[in-house]
């Protein structure tokens, strides 16, 4: 697989939909400055929904 840019994953056709929501939460979570809301419900249900564990923790 050739080498992509961490910020062109969006754009590359080699991640499967249960990558790409990870590759959101991911970056959601590690870039807060960029909005109050980063992690919001819809990246987290996104990703939620590829998950094996029933329920994941909210934050408040």
């Amino acid at each position: 697989m050739p080498t992509v840019q961490p910020a062109a994953w969006r754009e590359a056709p080699y991640f499967a939909d249960e990558e790409r929501a990870a590759l959101a939460l991911a970056e959601a979570a590690t870039r807060p400055a960029d909005r109050p809301d980063a992690v919001n419900d819809e990246v987290w249900d996104t990703a939620a929904t590829y998950s094996t564990r029933s329920r994941w923790p909210r934050s408040s």
